[in-house]
């Protein structure tokens, strides 16, 4: 293991090794190494490189579809990729990816579907899965916090979307309160018993969002892609309101420690009077 070398003629000794390596890294690649330094430990290079997949991609070729539940992070070293999201069976562009730029932070470090397509435009890419990362982290603990610090800065902001006067949201969002109870169910659609309890934040015909207080990172990362159950007593009267779905996004919130946003896609788009009966019925507690 490398960390460990601490003398001046060992770092020497170890730049050294690693300048002689960087000789046989592709040029394309090379430009993500070199910008990666500034926040990733050189050490950290050669084992990094040697877990990404490296791919040449052809002009039109699909990278990622929308609504993919893939956790990849993507380098695109050469040549740039288009990123759009479809809407009433027309692509709407977004964003022109350039090399060097990075796709995927969100979906990877925040388990996350893909909100858009990505398409070649005769790029040559390099791509890092959850698995090969996890592989290096017991040897370079610091690697994920370094990487995520680095990538998010490439994620679309919403004000990529004003400039095109678009809204990924396909269904009006209202806050409401109330307590959810969420229960996982199993391959075959079962209840499996296991469940938890949070905070409702918003809803919508199409699904819901709310806080669960979680353990660790990675038993929230086990949500994601789950089909559950989610329960509501929604008056004093005791109704209830009651619907399946996907988890489709579980994401830390960064002032507590310990909880996470869950966002659920409905098996089913609720009717204008199912919302609003429960939005009424929720502000009359």
């Amino acid at each position: 293991m490398l960390i460990g070398l601490g003398c001046v003629e060992g770092w020497r000794h170890l730049h050294g090794i690693i300048a002689e390596y960087l000789q046989e890294v592709p040029i394309d690649v090379m430009r993500h190494l070199f910008i990666l330094q500034t926040y990733l430990l050189t050490i950290y290079i050669p084992p990094f490189y040697h877990s990404l997949n490296h791919q040449r991609l052809a002009n039109g070729e699909i990278i990622v579809k929308q609504g993919s539940l893939d956790p990849i992070l993507y380098f695109v070293n050469s040549g740039s990729v288009a990123l759009f999201f479809q809407e009433y069976g027309k692509d709407i562009l977004v964003k022109i990816t350039r090399p060097g730029e990075i796709l995927g932070a969100s979906t990877f470090f925040e388990a996350s579907v893909w909100t858009i397509n990505a398409r070649s435009l005769g790029a040559e890419v390099s791509s890092l899965t959850l698995d090969r990362l996890g592989k290096l982290l017991p040897d370079f603990p610091g690697l994920e916090s370094k990487l995520n610090d680095f990538s998010i800065k490439f994620e679309i902001s919403r004000e990529s979307f004003r400039k095109i006067n678009r809204d990924r949201r396909m269904y009006e969002r209202v806050r409401i309160p109330g307590i959810v109870k969420m229960v996982l169910f199993d391959r075959e659609g079962k209840n499996t018993g296991i469940g938890a309890k949070g905070d409702f934040f918003d809803i919508s015909a199409g699904g819901a969002s709310f806080h669960l207080c979680i353990s660790s990172k990675k038993n929230a990362r086990l949500l994601f892609g789950r089909n559950v159950g989610l329960w509501m007593v929604t008056s004093a009267s005791a109704s209830q309101f009651n619907m399946t779905g996907m988890v489709l996004a579980v994401r830390s919130q960064p002032v507590v420690g310990n909880e996470y946003s869950v966002s659920v896609r409905f098996s089913r788009t609720l009717t204008q009077k199912e919302l609003n009966s429960l939005i009424i019925s929720v502000r009359k507690r």
